[in-house]
């Protein structure tokens, strides 16, 4: 009973049916799990994006405050005038 050669052609069928079915039903798990792993990297992404333009605006007003203590710094310094030794 379990040598191919005397196996009926339905029975043929019937196994490559169940063959391709557990092919296809590997294949939609893998797809679901491939969706969902998609969904949470965009959702990375868009939360990496936001974190990104934030910095940004944190950067260009650290750079707008450094710039102010520096010109501060520098007025300073030129107001007293030469120190005499």
């Amino acid at each position: 009973g379990t040598d191919p050669r005397n196996s009926s052609p339905d029975q043929d069928q019937s196994s490559m049916l169940k063959v391709i079915c557990n092919q296809r039903d590997r294949f939609r798990t893998r797809l679901r799990e491939t969706e969902e792993e998609l969904r949470r990297l965009k959702e990375k992404y868009e939360m990496l994006a936001v974190e990104l333009e934030k910095t940004k605006a944190d950067n260009v007003q650290l750079y707008g405050k450094i710039r102010y203590v520096q010109d501060y710094s520098h007025e300073k310094i030129v107001s007293r005038g030469p120190k005499k030794v």
